[in-house]
């Protein structure tokens, strides 16, 4: 990909390329890594009307036509807007955004292709550990911000240990505690940029 431009490309000219070379159904199975923005999207653009976010699995007009015509991927997402008319939530406690993306994962035996699968579950893990670690170095509770699925989420939800007792499965955890100490954003984020 690196030798078809003169830089290292966007994301957008390396989709352009996969399309020209995978299988079709390889090109959609790729595809697939960007179902969270399109939940991301239901919620934020078709909701209310946001900036739609890309690169996303599913189009403006099929996100905008859920409601009648559930997505095969993240079916979901029809029932969750229509009862979130009718003011009827599955986890009123949690923000808007949080609440489609848990019943995402809820849902996630739904998606045929088992690497996809895999992608999600350890992107969920990633999601509830960063999350933690956010939370914890800005003293908030960590109550109802995780995604309540997933093997670190009893530890993260219960464990009082620094590391929540994951650092065995997980040893760059170690690594990553003393960044969240440091009081000063732009220094953590450029420390975990270098990490």
């Amino acid at each position: 990909f690196r030798g078809r431009t003169s830089s290292a490309g966007s994301l957008e000219e390396y989709l352009r390329f996969c399309l020209e070379v995978l299988h079709p159904e390889d090109y959609r199975a790729l595809r697939q890594i960007f179902l969270l923005n399109d939940v991301r999207n239901a919620v934020e653009h078709v909701e209310r009307d946001d900036p739609f976010y890309g690169p996303s699995f599913y189009g403006v007009e099929e996100l905008h036509a859920i409601i009648d015509e559930p997505l095969p991927e993240i079916p979901f997402v029809g029932r969750y807007l229509t009862n979130r008319k009718e003011g009827i939530r599955v986890y009123p406690e949690m923000i808007p955004l949080d609440e489609a993306i848990t019943l995402f994962y809820e849902e996630l035996d739904l998606v045929e292709d088992s690497f996809i699968r895999s992608y999600f579950r350890f992107e969920l893990e990633l999601r509830n550990i960063a999350t933690a670690l956010e939370l914890r170095s800005n003293a908030f509770p960590l109550e109802h911000r995780l995604i309540p699925l997933g093997s670190a989420y009893e530890r993260l939800s219960t464990s009082e240990e620094p590391d929540w007792g994951l650092s065995e499965e997980l040893p760059y955890l170690r690594g990553l505690l003393p960044l969240y100490e440091d009081p000063d954003l732009s220094a953590r984020e450029d420390a975990l940029d270098e990490a």
